[in-house]
């Protein structure tokens, strides 16, 4: 084979005959080495067949970034202390109880005592015979603060509620219906005695604030009077006994009154949200009570469990992390993360180990649950904190811009240079089936393949053949 042959091929091959020397289609079509070239391994480019190198780089960093994905979603939800552990509150008082409350702050433990709790009004009428028709009118309601001091009654911003009262209402069972009917913040019902029957009525709200009276408009034009008429149910506490204040108050309306550690406060209603930090209170009686934090130790153990799954499954997911710099770069920010994790200092620092997560010799990742629970009973605040740690270290790490970036621009290389003529692997191919066609001429050939070169070799033998 002379020169002139040799630059024919290679010019054809290199597309000089199409005055498009890059082109590697020219290269199947001018040798007849296509159909040769496709029982091998690997993605075709131009009629070559390449190695399978360039796949398997890219199937490797697919798992590896689906694996980092998968575990920053597992760790995701176990990066704060509260969704390791959820905090309950314990009183050694059932009339005095806290919930937890995270829109109230940082929680912490107490001491309370309740003086007084929040009580609504409730009053009660004198005793009817139950076929007695009380009167007709209309009740007239006001809400406000009374004050016995200065035997003031202040009317607060709500308007006077009217309950018009006619014949068929007009029995302690019609009025009381009527009164409810009417939705004016009062509970009425009928009380059975021996032989009579009262009404009573009860404020549905707590607090000082909520004391109301009732003032009669009585169709036998005497609105005071206890002996006759609808009067007989007016009730206002500046009046006189018998003469405007014709009903028997059982309750006064009044605030809850407590201290938190030495600290008074005064609250209209018996869930007080604002005495203890992070938690409700509940007062249903008075007394003294400690209110203690206590954290979900199954929680906690269902939470370490799921951290020891999520790295057990990234490692499952993600393969080889040694293959290169970046795989194992990753693998080193992982295990920095995973091994410089405590909270605590002194006698209550912790680590993973101490909470028996611990590492098995094929590189799986395990859970002593006696041990953590141990762990956990000791020092509850400490195990949760740790575990939060960890999780949210191992979070950073699937979050490294630097990391994150570096596999997104290799995988998009590998990508590109599986379809174009940057890739090594073609002009790797080309020299391997020019040698074949060329009869091995490894004096002329045996250098290293680049697509640009082999054109350069191209264009020269085809000039020297001239």
């Amino acid at each position: 084979m002379n020169l002139t042959n040799i630059a024919s091929n290679l010019s054809r091959a290199y597309g000089l005959v199409s005055n498009d020397p890059l082109r590697l289609q020219s290269l199947g079509r001018a040798t007849g080495l296509n159909a040769a070239a496709g029982n091998g391994a690997g993605s075709s480019v131009g009629g070559l067949r390449l190695p399978g190198s360039t796949q398997v780089k890219l199937s490797d960093y697919g798992r590896l970034q689906s694996a980092l994905t998968n575990l920053k979603t597992a760790v995701g939800g176990l990066d704060s202390d509260d969704e390791v552990a959820g905090v309950s509150l314990r009183s050694d008082n059932r009339q005095i109880s806290a919930n937890v409350d995270k829109k109230a702050g940082p929680l912490r433990a107490a001491t309370v005592e309740v003086t007084q709790a929040a009580e609504s009004q409730r009053l009660q009428s004198q005793a009817f015979d139950p076929s007695t028709l009380v009167g007709t009118g209309t009740l007239n309601i006001d809400f406000g603060r009374f004050n016995s001091s200065t035997n003031t009654f202040t009317q607060g911003d709500q308007a006077t509620a009217q309950v018009s009262i006619g014949v068929l209402d007009s029995s302690l069972n019609g009025i009381a219906n009527a009164i409810n009917r009417a939705g004016v913040g009062i509970s009425a019902r009928v009380v059975q005695e021996d032989s009579s029957a009262r009404l009573e009525l009860t404020g549905q709200n707590t607090g000082t604030d909520q004391a109301f009276r009732i003032r009669v408009r009585d169709n036998d034009a005497n609105g005071t009077d206890s002996t006759q008429g609808l009067s007989r149910l007016a009730f206002d506490p500046v009046e006189q006994a018998g003469a405007g204040r014709n009903l028997t108050q059982l309750r006064a309306a009044q605030d809850a009154e407590l201290k938190v550690d030495g600290r008074a406060i005064s609250s209209p209603s018996n869930q007080v949200s604002r005495a203890l930090s992070g938690a409700t209170l509940n007062i249903e009686g008075t007394g003294t009570a400690r209110i203690s934090l206590s954290r979900d130790a199954s929680e906690a153990s269902r939470s370490a469990g799921k951290l020891v799954a999520a790295l057990n499954g990234f490692y499952s997911q993600a393969g080889n992390l040694q293959a290169d710099g970046l795989t194992r770069r990753i693998a080193d920010d992982l295990d920095t993360a995973l091994g410089s994790a405590e909270s605590g200092s002194g006698l209550k620092r912790l680590n993973l180990s101490q909470l028996g997560v611990e590492r098995t010799g094929e590189g799986r990742f395990k859970l002593d649950e006696e041990k953590f629970n141990r762990a956990f009973e000791a020092n509850a605040d400490g195990v949760t904190s740790l575990l939060s740690q960890v999780a949210s270290e191992v979070k950073g790490v699937t979050e490294n811009s630097t990391v994150t970036s570096q596999l997104r621009r290799s995988t998009e290389g590998l990508r590109a240079a599986n379809t174009t003529d940057s890739n090594p692997f073609v002009a790797r191919a080309r020299q391997t089936q020019l040698q074949n066609l060329l009869g091995n001429q490894a004096t002329l050939l045996n250098y290293s393949p680049t697509t640009r070169n082999l054109y350069g070799l191209a264009q020269y033998l085809s000039v020297a053949s001239f």
